[in-house]
């Protein structure tokens, strides 16, 4: 094994509890930690508690692995492993802060959010090809752990009313 940098963290939510650590110095140990984690979305845990949410995002520069981070740019997922959105932040060259859904090429030509994704006690609406698998999802999240950004081959539906201006001001396109 190689031990490199620390690049990411990692924030996995349930029902019950949010847990944020560090990913392993080790990079080849972070991809089946991925996949594990991802494939346990929607089960329980113990005591009521069920996976609901996964979160990656690169670790800013100087940080320290006891300070809480707030990253502007992640990718997550959730819902359950037979069936998840996959939302992405990334920052514009505006300067401004975006927030998609990843969805498979034919997303584009589909105009209504029919499918529901259930996470917990939340649920949210999403185009028919915007539905997932763990599978996709351990391939879109191996591929941001490594680049920083998503697979070319997936559709990124804009969600305007989380959209960051470069002046701070949320929800303008």
């Amino acid at each position: 094994m190689s031990k490199g940098k620390r690049t990411h963290e990692m924030v996995r939510i349930s029902t019950q509890y949010t847990f944020a650590s560090w990913m392993s110095d080790f990079p080849e140990e972070n991809p089946p930690m991925i996949d594990r984690v991802i494939r346990k979305l929607g089960f329980e845990q113990g005591a009521d508690d069920i996976n609901t949410i996964v979160r990656i995002y690169p670790i800013p520069e100087g940080a320290k692995q006891e300070d809480t981070l707030d990253p502007s740019t992640w990718l997550q997922t959730a819902g359950t492993a037979e069936r998840l959105t996959v939302e992405y932040k990334r920052l514009e060259a505006d300067g401004s802060y975006r927030q998609y859904v990843l969805g498979r090429p034919t997303a584009e030509s589909e105009s209504e959010t029919s499918e529901i994704i259930q996470f917990g006690d939340h649920q949210v609406s999403v185009l028919p090809s915007e539905v997932l698998t763990a599978d996709d999802a351990v391939a879109i999240f191996q591929f941001y752990y490594e680049h920083d950004t998503v697979p070319p081959n997936w559709h990124l539906r804009n969600l305007p009313q989380y959209t960051v201006s470069s002046t701070g001001v949320i929800g303008e396109g």
